[in-house]
């Protein structure tokens, strides 16, 4: 009976099979599909929290949950070549541009995961995956 209660009582810490590096996400606008893109990151993360943000942000933080998704979304990519992920990630890129100040000529917009590993001393960035290009006046539906 005890070691069935034991875990429930003192739980593991050990949530990871492995810890890696997380994937990041940049996007580029596009006048047309096959244009030279100029990558951006998506979500930036601050240099700097103030010391009463980091407090409220321990009991609210909706935009680091939205954060997380996106990042569970990019590693299904990454493990299995989710279609599904990808019009997840799609759909949150093309939310944020469209509530955004878009110019004129920007049609579509392709996004693609980067993984920033250290090798010596240097950080190398390494391109996993870039996606089709998608178009900003789809409409894309309810986003899960």
């Amino acid at each position: 009976m005890l070691r069935y209660l034991l875990p429930a009582l003192i739980p593991s810490w050990r949530f990871f099979d492995d810890v890696g590096p997380s994937p990041r996400v940049e996007y580029c606008l596009l006048a047309d599909e096959n244009a030279e893109p100029e990558w951006q990151p998506f979500q930036p993360q601050p240099e700097h929290i103030p010391l009463t943000q980091l407090f409220r942000r321990l009991v609210w933080n909706p935009a680091r949950n939205e954060s997380l998704y996106l990042l569970s979304s990019c590693e299904k990519i990454l493990e299995r070549d989710s279609l599904q992920a990808q019009q997840v990630i799609a759909g949150r890129i093309a939310l944020a541009l469209r509530s955004g100040e878009l110019p004129p000529q920007a049609r579509w917009f392709r996004f693609r995961l980067l993984v920033v590993e250290r090798e010596g001393e240097a950080l190398v960035r390494h391109e996993h995956f870039v996606s089709p290009a998608f178009g900003l006046d789809q409409s894309w539906g309810p986003i899960p």
